[in-house]
C-alpha cells in the first residue's frame, strides 16, 4: 500500500492545501480589495471591540465581531480552536469564548499594526489555567483578517522565545512539571 493512500497522509495533505489556499486568499484579500474596506472602517476597531468584550467577560460581545463563517486558531496545539481543530463559524468561536471567559482570560495588547484589512498584534495572555500551573502570562502574536467591520480570520501563535510562554508549552506537552500556582488577582482583567 502506498504511503499516500493512508488517511493520515491525506489529512496532512488536506491541511497543507487548506493552509495554502488560506494564505493565497489572505494575500489576494490584503492587496487591493482589502484597501477599499480598510478605508470604510478601521480594522483595529474590531480588535479593540473584541479585547474589551473579552476582558469584560462578555463572550457574546467578543464573538459578535466575527463573521458567520470566520475561522479562529489560537496558540494551543490541541483542543478547541487549536491548530489541530480550528473553530470555524461564529457559533463555534462563541462556544470557545464562553470557556475563556469562565477561565478569566485577559489579553493586554502590547502593539498593533494595520495594513489594509490585516491587523497584526502582540499581546500578553493571562488566565486561571495558566496561573494554576505556575505561569503568570504568555506572549502571543495575532493576525486578524477584517472585512466590512467583521473578523473573517484570527490566527494566534505563541512567542516561544519568551521563557514563560516556552514553559507553558513544555508543561502542556508534558516535558516540564507545573510550578507552584500563581495567585488569582481579585480583578483578573484590571
Amino acid at each position: 500500500m502506498s504511503v499516500f493512500r493512508t488517511p493520515r497522509v491525506w489529512r496532512f495533505v488536506g491541511r497543507l492545501q487548506f493552509a495554502s489556499l488560506l494564505s493565497c486568499g489572505l494575500l489576494v484579500w490584503s492587496s487591493g480589495a482589502g484597501e477599499a474596506f480598510a478605508q470604510e472602517q478601521d480594522p483595529s476597531s474590531v480588535v479593540s471591540t473584541y479585547l474589551h468584550a473579552l476582558d469584560s467577560g462578555d463572550a457574546a460581545g467578543a464573538a459578535a465581531v466575527f463573521g458567520d463563517n470566520a475561522i479562529h486558531i489560537h496558540p494551543l496545539a490541541v483542543g478547541s480552536c487549536s491548530r489541530q481543530s480550528p473553530c470555524i463559524g461564529r457559533r463555534a468561536i462563541f462556544d470557545d469564548l464562553r470557556n475563556r471567559v469562565l477561565d478569566h482570560q485577559c489579553i493586554t495588547l502590547l502593539d498593533a499594526a494595520v495594513s489594509g484589512s490585516i491587523v497584526r498584534s502582540g499581546g500578553e495572555l493571562r488566565n486561571d489555567s495558566l496561573r494554576a500551573v505556575g505561569v503568570e502570562r504568555i506572549l502571543v502574536s495575532s493576525t486578524w483578517l477584517v472585512s466590512q467591520g467583521k473578523a473573517l480570520a484570527l490566527f494566534v501563535v505563541p512567542d516561544l522565545t519568551d521563557p514563560q510562554t516556552a514553559a507553558s508549552a513544555a508543561i502542556t506537552a508534558g516535558t516540564q512539571q507545573p510550578g507552584p500556582p500563581v495567585p488569582v488577582p481579585s480583578t483578573p482583567c484590571s
